[in-house]
C-alpha cells in the first residue's frame, strides 16, 4: 500500500503575475494579480498509483487559507515508484500572497479499476478525457 509520506507534492514556485487592463479607452488602468502555482507529484513509494488529486491552498500575507483547489497531478497515466507528474492552478485574487500544495488523494494501480466517480472527476477536472 501507498501511505500519505511516499507522496510528496514539492511546490517549485509561487509567482505572481501582474497584468495591466486598460479601461476605458486606455485612460484609466487596472491590474489584475493573478497567482500561479507550479511544482510536482514525486512517488516515493514502491506501487504505481494514479488519479493522484492534489489540494492548492491559496494563502495570505498572514498565512492563512482564504481559499482552496483540488487539482490532478495525473488522471488515468500511471505515476510510477521513482518518477514525477507536474501541476499548476492558477487564481486571480488580490488577497493571496503564498501557496502550498499537498497530495490528498490517489488510487493505487491494481488490476481492478478505479470507481466510475474517481474517472469522471478526474476528466472533468482536466477539461475533458483525462489526458
Amino acid at each position: 500500500d501507498v501511505c500519505s509520506s511516499d507522496l510528496k507534492a514539492i511546490v517549485e514556485s509561487c509567482q505572481q503575475i501582474k497584468n495591466v487592463v486598460p479601461a476605458d479607452v486606455g485612460i484609466i488602468s487596472r491590474q489584475d494579480s493573478m497567482r500561479v502555482i507550479r511544482g510536482y507529484v514525486e512517488n516515493r513509494g514502491n506501487v504505481p498509483v494514479n488519479y493522484v488529486r492534489v489540494r492548492i491552498n491559496w494563502r495570505n500575507k498572514d498565512d492563512q487559507t482564504i481559499d482552496y483547489d483540488l487539482i490532478y497531478a495525473t488522471a488515468g497515466e500511471l505515476l510510477m515508484p521513482g518518477k514525477q507528474a507536474r501541476f499548476e492552478a492558477g487564481k486571480n485574487n488580490m488577497l493571496i500572497a503564498k501557496c502550498s500544495a499537498k497530495v490528498v488523494d490517489w488510487w493505487v494501480s491494481t488490476d481492478e479499476p478505479p470507481p466510475a466517480d474517481v474517472i469522471e472527476a478526474a476528466k472533468s477536472a482536466s477539461g475533458g478525457d483525462g489526458s
